[in-house]
């Protein structure tokens, strides 16, 4: 059971474990993020082996979505709490998930939501399946302020205002496919794509291979929480966060 309790004593090792690290703190909580499952560069049917770095080069030089992304789906789990996003923490690295990318995230800009985690498929039918069955897997852990389906990055709503739509695809949003075709595949064989680094491993580390970064971001976490007023921090740990983060 992942209770309060047992997320206090897992932090408190993570705690003793880099007790001695000379350095560390808090980051710019935008990229405080944690990743499980499969690099995105081994998605299926990944275009590009630079994986959604290439896609989203292509969206900033191009001004247009990859194709690819229009069957790129997720499923966006809002929370309350800071001691609830440590529990989906370990609820996607412990359940039996089929390598699907699913990732943790703090939201530092003006919103309602402040907590999330998002699980990403490679179809609509995919991330139907699966949800029913994870909404009642979730509840015995957590009681999410939301659970939505719906599709890629957001930053892609900017230029397409429905492309979150699941009832939306390619064909009724794009208006010149043709064009948007001709601009990828130009795109695609250019020195801008190919001199784009490729990530270097195939899988993202479970909790207990964590390393130092990604203990930062955890501490990030709980600055965070205390920032914003969240005093569920402290049901995660007694510890001074003036004197956990060192700086």
């Amino acid at each position: 059971m992942i209770s309060d309790k047992f997320i206090s004593k897992r932090f408190k090792e993570f705690e003793l474990r880099f007790k001695e690290s000379s350095k560390y703190g808090v980051i710019n909580p935008i990229y405080a993020q944690l990743a499980f499952g499969k690099t995105d560069k081994n998605w299926d049917n990944q275009k590009y082996k630079q994986g959604c770095k290439a896609c989203k080069l292509l969206f900033r030089e191009k001004n247009i979505i990859s194709d690819y992304c229009f069957s790129c789906f997720k499923i966006e789990i809002h929370l309350d709490s800071v001691v609830d996003l440590f529990k989906l923490m370990f609820l996607f690295n412990d359940y039996n998930f089929k390598n699907n990318f699913r990732k943790l995230w703090i939201n530092p800009k003006k919103s309602e939501i402040n907590y999330a985690g998002s699980i990403y498929f490679r179809s609509l039918e995919e991330a139907n399946s699966f949800l029913d069955h994870f909404k009642k897997e979730i509840s015995l852990v957590i009681k999410p302020n939301k659970i939505i389906l719906k599709r890629g990055c957001r930053e892609f709503n900017q230029l397409l205002p429905n492309f979150f739509d699941i009832n939306e695809n390619y064909n009724s949003l794009v208006a010149d496919k043709s064009k948007w075709g001709d601009i990828e595949r130009n795109f695609a064989n250019s020195d801008v794509i190919k001199n784009l680094p490729v990530t270097n491993f195939d899988y993202w580390p479970d909790i207990n291979n964590f390393t130092l970064p990604h203990f930062i971001i955890m501490c990030t976490w709980l600055a965070f929480a205390k920032f914003i007023g969240d005093e569920s921090y402290k049901k995660i740990t007694k510890t001074d966060l003036g004197k956990l983060i060192k700086i």
